[in-house]
């Protein structure tokens, strides 16, 4: 009843029953807190036929897949996080793996009060990379990659004691393993946590697998965390035959490269077909630009225009987040388009870019004739302030 009220305040008295003895309690009290921190909450049930009611199975894929955008602009208290944490070791795999994906989701949103309480889950995540069953072990590493707002980039001189830093080299253990998914949830993870110590071991699995979803993942990693060091390989991979391989050579470069790389990328992009290599040549222009390798002058255009495209609105919404705190004055301006969802969407990433000047442009959005604009702006305006 609380999870479907969307009562915020019943968070915290919630969590006290998130280490209940009884299973389906510990569910009902996931689901919940979910439920009251996204704004597309993923239920487990689904009506068929508008009769029988079942529970559906992967939810934790389908929350992941959730993203950044479904999280509502609110404070997690500690409480919901430790008692998250519990629920991280049940016994119980599929309460384990809930609670595991919620720890990952609802970390960022606990400030500063909830630091020793991710030092826990991360130290946990640790323990289950080490020595948990398969399926756990997968599932920590998708939560080891969503660490990575929490732990912020971590730099290579980054002394070995540190939570964060052992979870990278656990992680980079784990690419060694004899079991595809693993070794690949792992490189992923390295990626989203932007471990620059495991670049070289990134490079040895490229190197090793060439091409495959482990060339892909491996590429992927090293791709995220853009070591000046793997610039040679990025260039590379330019005439890779598969578009994704090119793509993501692409987003490495934009994170790793200089100025001088431009000239490569442009030449890539005049022969290039696919639409998902071209957005990430655009991405990459604006990334040099905002990383003050390059004084060409570069616009959000292109990527914003990929938003109303249904097979390129996750990568353009992926790249958008990633520069939004670097270009949230010129996407402001997109907030008067002539499309709503672009408007929409537009709003929705401005609330991550914590930039306090762009408040005023929103709060005219709060008045904009489409609902769910005016709705994305007034979020976009909390998720700012609560920083």
């Amino acid at each position: 009843m609380l999870r479907d009220a969307g009562y915020p305040e019943a968070a915290s008295p919630i969590a006290s029953v998130l280490e209940d003895s009884d299973d389906r309690v510990q569910i009902e009290a996931i689901d919940a807190e979910r439920a009251l921190f996204m704004t597309r909450p993923v239920s487990r049930r689904k009506k068929v036929g508008f009769v029988v009611e079942v529970r559906t199975r992967d939810v934790v894929a389908e929350t992941f897949a959730a993203g950044q955008l479904s999280l509502l602009p609110r404070r997690v208290p500690t409480e919901v996080l430790w008692g998250l944490v519990a629920a991280m070791r049940d016994d119980n795999l599929r309460i384990r793996l809930d609670a595991m994906n919620l720890f990952g989701l609802l970390a960022p949103l606990a400030g500063a009060e909830g630091t020793s309480a991710i030092r826990s889950g991360v130290s946990w995540t640790i323990e289950a990379l080490r020595r948990g069953d398969l399926v756990t072990q997968i599932a920590a590493a998708a939560v080891a990659g969503h660490a990575q707002q929490s732990c912020g980039v971590i730099p290579e001189d980054q002394p070995s004691g540190h939570v964060c830093a052992e979870l990278g080299n656990v992680l980079v253990e784990a690419v060694n393993s004899r079991e595809p998914r693993l070794r690949r949830a792992a490189m992923q993870a390295l990626g989203q946590l932007r471990y620059s110590a495991a670049a070289q071991a990134l490079a040895d699995q490229l190197s090793y697998y060439e091409r495959g979803p482990d060339g892909e993942a491996a590429l992927e990693g090293m791709s995220r965390i853009g070591h000046p060091a793997s610039t040679e390989i990025f260039k590379r991979q330019l005439a890779n035959s598969n578009a994704t391989m090119r793509r993501l050579a692409v987003e490495g470069l934009a994170r790793a490269g200089e100025s001088d790389d431009l000239a490569e990328l442009d030449r890539a992009g005049q022969a290039e077909r696919s639409n998902a290599v071209l957005l990430a040549l655009h991405f990459a222009a604006i990334q040099i630009h905002v990383r003050g390798k390059s004084t060409s002058p570069a616009t959000p255009d292109k990527l914003v225009d990929g938003l109303r495209d249904s097979s390129l609105r996750p990568l353009a919404l992926q790249y958008l987040l990633e520069l939004s705190p670097s270009i949230a004055p010129a996407l402001a301006n997109f907030l008067r388009h002539d499309d709503e969802d672009t408007r929409r969407l537009v709003a929705d990433v401005l609330g991550f870019s914590r930039d306090s000047t762009i408040v005023p442009a929103l709060e005219a959005a709060t008045k904009d004739p489409d609902a769910g604009t005016a709705s994305a702006a007034r979020q976009a305006i909390e998720r700012i302030k609560l920083g």
